[in-house]
């Protein structure tokens, strides 16, 4: 069994060394945490940063001392440069691949770089540094086409031939990569696909809590509705203050409102890893899982827009009034902003918004739930935390932030 030779550490124990890339997102720091925290691991976290900026939260918990004792290390790396990640890469058992561009921002040549060739480099680095396990953070949004609603399909689904968004269509052919280096230079690889990610210190909750899941700003409501990985906002005009107060009390549902999504806890993922590696570390799991992809949820779909006003109420934001957008009244929207966007502001360098999108429209208003009794079978995966579990840490976490 390798030993710890993290950082420059002196300790000599019988824990193997992984690392971790894009190990201060916000997945990634909870994967992080369950491999400091099995006692099995010594975690090297790559990142963009200078250094790793905790939190005083982390500063003072499992991660700061592990980082102050040896069991972690923090090294600046860009996926993009090969050179970083060989050197970051060395003595590794086992690489988390988590690294991703922004997906709020709707650049493809920007997430070719990061997803498609950022990848590439880490399956080099990889070889190179005779890593045995790569766990790609992939997503499941890879066999979603924009157009045609999912339910509860499995990794049989192909990829579709059209992506609604650069950020799926990298994902997917990186993913590729991924699955296609397995069993090269005796490397062994699985690609994980959360469903739509949730927890403490996400990004949907904080926009959802802002005045009740609105933000009043110059007459303007911003609603905000949580989709795969990213969000997409709808602004309505308030003429008046009273009609203001009446809509911060109601419900915006866009399209039927009957569409279900498949809402994953942050520390699922984060096991779901954990139970990838696990599993190739064996033989005859490393013939059956190796160059494979797998959905992980939370193996509870539910209703998308029940949930968001789920975590609203929770947060003690009542609605007294449910107001429905068709989806066919936005689109012309969304079709004028993507044309000014490819045709016009790109070429200033400008970032496509991520409100009112055609994307975003589709993500907001399709199904999109996932089988993933694969995962259950052949990684031994099984929810860690139930959904219900997951909105009362997640609003309990940020009803301290308030206080």
């Amino acid at each position: 069994m390798d030993m710890c030779p993290v950082g420059g550490c002196d300790r000599r124990e019988p824990r193997r060394l992984c690392a971790v890339t894009g190990g201060r997102g916000f997945m990634a720091r909870h994967l992080g945490a369950a491999l400091l925290g099995s006692g099995d691991w010594c975690v090297r976290i790559t990142d963009l940063g200078p250094q790793a900026a905790l939190s005083p939260a982390e500063s003072d918990g499992l991660l700061g001392a592990a980082l102050r004792d040896g069991r972690a290390a923090y090294f600046s790396v860009d996926v993009c440069e090969l050179a970083q990640l060989t050197k970051a890469l060395e003595g590794v058992d086992t690489v988390f691949h988590t690294a991703a561009a922004d997906h709020t921002n709707n650049n493809f040549q920007l997430h070719y770089k990061v997803n498609v060739e950022g990848t590439r480099n880490v399956i080099e680095a990889c070889n190179t540094c005779k890593v045995k396990t790569l766990i790609y953070t992939s997503s499941s949004g890879v066999v979603f086409d924009g157009v045609h609603g999912l339910f509860g399909v499995d990794e049989s689904t192909p990829y579709p031939d059209k992506f609604p968004d650069a950020y799926t269509e990298t994902k997917a052919e990186a993913e590729k990569m991924v699955i296609k280096s397995n069993g090269r230079n005796e490397l062994l690889t699985c690609c994980i696909r959360p469903g739509s990610i949730f927890g403490p210190g996400d990004t949907i909750v904080p926009i959802l809590v802002s005045y009740g899941g609105m933000m009043k700003q110059n007459n303007v409501i911003k609603i905000y509705v949580p989709m795969h990985g990213c969000m997409c906002w709808i602004w309505l005009i308030g003429r008046t203050q009273s009609k203001l107060r009446q809509l911060q009390s109601t419900k915006i549902i866009v399209g039927d409102g009957k569409n279900c999504d498949d809402f994953v806890y942050v520390e699922n993922v984060a096991h779901g890893h954990v139970c990838a590696e696990k599993t190739l570390s064996t033989i005859d799991g490393a013939k059956r899982s190796g160059g494979k992809a797998y959905f992980i949820t939370n193996m509870e779909p539910v209703n998308m827009w029940d949930f968001v006003y789920m975590i609203l109420e929770e947060l003690g934001y009542k609605s007294r009034f449910r107001l429905r957008i068709p989806s066919y009244f936005l689109k012309p929207i969304t079709y004028l902003v993507d044309w000014s966007y490819h045709n016009i502001f790109s070429h200033y360098g400008m970032r496509q918004p991520g409100m009112l999108t055609s994307a975003s429209i589709k993500y907001a208003t399709l199904n999109r739930t996932f089988n993933c009794n694969n995962a259950a079978q052949q990684l031994g995966y099984k929810p860690i935390v139930s959904l219900k579990e997951g909105v009362k840490m997640t609003t309990d976490f940020y009803r301290r932030l308030r206080a």
